[in-house]
């Protein structure tokens, strides 16, 4: 997968100035990928224990220059990706930017998470959502300046975006949606893993709400309400609709968002707050 994205991003209109790949794999086959690719030159980083926030961190510390791209093995990029995030982020480098997630293959229903609005948007009002980190940028120094990614394990390896997102518009800056900035997700994973993970994106979406209650920050209550609801009639879609669990990403949402507020309601050393 790290080489399918690697190959769309030497094929760009543009060339990235830098390309940093955060290892967390422990596989010394991944760093002689990044030491042996052409065109590109792609210089491995040590991304440190297990973790998407702790990796993105990394690679936002290391980064040669103000403005940055993110992206995960498990995309591809369109071949004008970088030419227009860079043009994006220099007319407006207060702002973060992201956009359009297509699904790769044959079959949508396999990929766990898309974007797919087909007009700009502009998020202003925090809200705990609207940030893909597979298909986003931004200036480094500010995103750092609110301590990056939350590394906390109550996050697991979901909401950390969301937990961005809402840190970053609750400071009065925005986040452009832009359809034309575009990537695809790709799928690998069996029917049972993509359930599992649904349920994992509600456990990290649980725990965001409870870092922000305890540090008494209420406007978040009523995402909380929202997304139980939204949890209770998938689940009712899967027993009367007869939904396949995998097919629907709101299935796990409950019980996940519930287990994830309680072990975020528990004291962790603090990150990103």
């Amino acid at each position: 997968m790290l080489a399918r994205l690697l190959h769309s991003l030497a094929a760009g209109a543009v060339q990235p100035a830098e390309v940093l790949v955060c290892d967390q794999s422990g596989a010394r086959e991944t760093r002689a990928l990044c030491d042996g690719y052409a065109p590109l030159t792609a210089r491995w980083i040590d991304g440190g224990a297990p973790g998407i926030a702790r990796a993105m961190n990394s690679g936002l510390e290391a980064a040669h220059h103000e403005l940055v791209l993110i992206t995960n093995d498990d995309i591809t990029v369109a071949a004008d990706w970088v030419e227009r995030a860079h043009g994006y982020l220099v007319a407006d480098p207060a702002s973060l930017v992201t956009g359009r997630v297509l699904a790769g293959g044959d079959d949508p229903s396999r990929v766990p998470s898309t974007m797919l609005y087909a007009h700009p948007r502009d998020f202003t009002k925090p809200q705990p959502w609207g940030l893909f980190p597979g298909n986003a940028g931004g200036a480094r120094t500010p995103l750092l300046e609110i301590g990056g990614f939350d590394e906390r394990d109550a996050f697991g390896v979901a909401a950390e975006d969301n937990d961005l997102a809402w840190r970053w518009l609750r400071t009065g800056r925005s986040i452009r949606y832009r359809p034309d900035l575009q990537v695809w997700h790709h799928d690998w994973r069996t029917d049972a893993e993509i359930v599992h993970r649904y349920v994992e994106y509600g456990r990290g979406q649980g725990a965001l709400y409870a870092k922000h209650l305890r540090s008494g920050d209420l406007r978040i209550a009523p995402w909380l309400v929202r997304d139980v609801a939204r949890g209770l009639r998938a689940q009712a879609g899967r027993y009367i609709k007869r939904r396949a669990p995998h097919t629907d990403w709101r299935q796990g949402l409950f019980p996940g968002v519930l287990v994830g507020f309680v072990h975020g309601a528990t004291p962790h050393p603090p990150s990103g707050d």
